[in-house]
């Protein structure tokens, strides 16, 4: 569901009337606690010591609350108490995940009972969804809901052919240039028939019986290689390295009865430990593993390397996945303050903001950290990877998509006493320097652009949007409240429809060539 609150708003939402999660308006505060956005409620119980009434509570562990005014997104998934006819609980309600504006807060939590506050003190397998506000308005939109079931789906007619090899690169073996080295019959999938090789490939062949027609989720983890094929059509590619590190998924709309199933995992490297698991879910069903539980991996790979300002912000080169493309020469602001931004160097944008904790560096510092790539972990507003700056015709001019590689020069960066970037380039003979900073007490982003020798009918770019809304003077309104523009109006911006939505731009020449403007989020 979305919902949106005013300034200091109080309120919660309860999961059958009872099992409560905070909707609070938390937003740019630096300590966070149980009753901030996204925190479980509490239990309470006025029979025990006030020091520990409350009891069972789970706070966020980041902020990503957005701004008063502006639309938040919560999902949440979760088991009911399993209550039999006899009324005798045999097991509890658990908030199995809770996301907060696309981040992650909480996974797993089993609620012995209803918490504070709760509109109901017992417990059943169904009851209503409640919203309750304490304090100040709270607005409700897109509220939706759906039964998870079971997945009644069965795997039968097992068999498998062994193959023992050296597979000396990372290509994906042709199989029939091998020899079989054993073949047998299975009664489950799985990543290790116990023969004892170091590197080995296993190819297992058998009937998959779906119980109706829906679009399914299949999701293939392996450590080496593996390629999943339903009805002989490859679904899953996964050819990859040593470790095991990510699920590849595909959804595959699929007919009720039986198909064809083929799944062939490799472990191409000795110092592996056999991992292969398969799942599958329906639209509105519950995951379902068809690998046995010996083959899934004790998790065992390594742990996440997060990065963390401390003190003053942090500056960090990498690639960077941006709409499914990896982006080069990109760099990532995080500050103490969890106001965090990225921007890409050849094209002198800022592609994305956001608040939470910083960055996931695994990819980046892990073993030979092949991919380089780091991951935003707080609640990422993508904006534009255009150029911030063009000469246009004239207003009704499009926005160029990309700057040629080499019609960009940059210049380095230079930093202020506070550590904040000022990235310094040329582009269409214009000198630039575009410094990113916080807001008063980390409430915004501050951007200032300035620019000497600009060519005629120079531009900045400020904002992009399906819509962008101007609601008072110098304030306006993005993407349906997605975030705040402040400007100020002796720049004289300009709102323009184009093909793709709404822009807000303003001439360099308005501004003298130094602009500033302000995202709020």
């Amino acid at each position: 569901f979305d919902f949106i609150m005013a300034k200091d708003t109080r309120a919660a939402v309860f999961l059958q009337g009872r099992y409560g999660i905070y909707l609070t308006d938390s937003w740019n505060k630096k300590s966070i606690g149980l009753t901030d956005c996204g925190g479980i409620v509490e239990r309470w119980d006025e029979t025990k010591p006030e020091a520990i009434k409350g009891f069972e509570g789970t706070a966020p562990p980041t902020n990503v609350c957005r701004a008063p005014g502006l639309w938040q997104h919560m999902k949440v998934i979760f088991r009911a108490p399993h209550v039999g006819e006899n009324g005798v609980k045999s097991s509890n309600a658990a908030f199995e995940e809770v996301y907060l504006n696309g981040t992650l807060l909480h996974q797993q939590v089993q609620l012995s009972g209803p918490s504070r506050n709760a509109l109901f003190a017992d417990e059943k397998a169904k009851e209503p969804l409640v919203f309750q506000s304490e304090n100040g308005p709270l607005a409700l939109k897109n509220i939706r809901h759906r039964t998870i079931s079971p997945l009644n789906a069965t795997v039968r007619g097992l068999k498998y052919r062994y193959y023992k090899s050296e597979f000396k690169n990372n290509d994906f073996p042709d199989l029939s240039k091998l020899t079989v080295s054993a073949q047998d019959s299975l009664s489950q999938l799985t990543g290790n028939i116990g023969l004892g090789d170091e590197v080995y490939a296993l190819d297992m062949n058998g009937i998959i019986n779906l119980p109706s027609q829906d679009n399914y989720t299949m999701s293939l983890l392996t450590s080496g290689m593996g390629r999943l094929y339903i009805d002989d059509q490859l679904i899953i590619d996964r050819v990859t390295n040593r470790w095991i590190n990510s699920f590849y998924t595909k959804q595959v709309p699929l007919a009720a009865g039986e198909h064809a199933i083929r799944l062939v995992y490799v472990k191409n490297y000795g110092e592996q430990k056999p991992g292969l698991v398969l799942t599958i879910k329906g639209v509105n069903t519950d995951l379902l593993n068809l690998n046995d539980a010996a083959s899934t991996p004790n998790r065992d790979y390594p742990n996440p390397i997060f990065l963390k300002p401390q003190g003053s912000p942090y500056l960090l080169r990498s690639f960077l996945n941006y709409n499914n493309k990896n982006l080069t020469h990109t760099i990532s602001v995080g500050d103490p303050d969890q106001v965090n931004y990225s921007y890409d160097l050849k094209q002198g944008a800022l592609i994305q903001i956001w608040r939470g904790d910083f960055l996931d560096v695994t990819n980046m510092w892990l073993d030979r950290g092949e991919p380089q790539l780091a991951i935003p972990r707080g609640s990422v507003i993508t904006l534009s990877d255009a150029p911030a700056l063009a000469v246009l015709e004239d207003a009704n001019t499009a926005w160029p998509d990309s700057v040629a590689f080499d019609d960009l020069q940059n210049k380095g960066y230079t930093l202020d006493e506070s550590r904040a970037p000022s990235f310094r380039y040329v582009t269409q003979g214009a000198n630039v320097s575009d410094k990113i900073s916080n807001g008063e007490n980390g409430a915004s982003l501050v951007r200032q652009f300035v620019v000497s020798n600009a060519p005629a009918n120079f531009y900045c770019r400020i904002a992009s949007g399906n819509k962008i809304d101007l609601i008072s003077k110098g304030l306006y309104r993005v993407d349906d409240k997605s975030y705040y523009i402040r400007i100020d109006k002796s720049y004289k911006p300009v709102l323009r429809q184009t093909q793709k939505g709404t822009e807000l731009i303003v001439p360099i020449q308005n501004a003298g060539g130094s602009l500033n403007y302000s995202l709020t989020w």
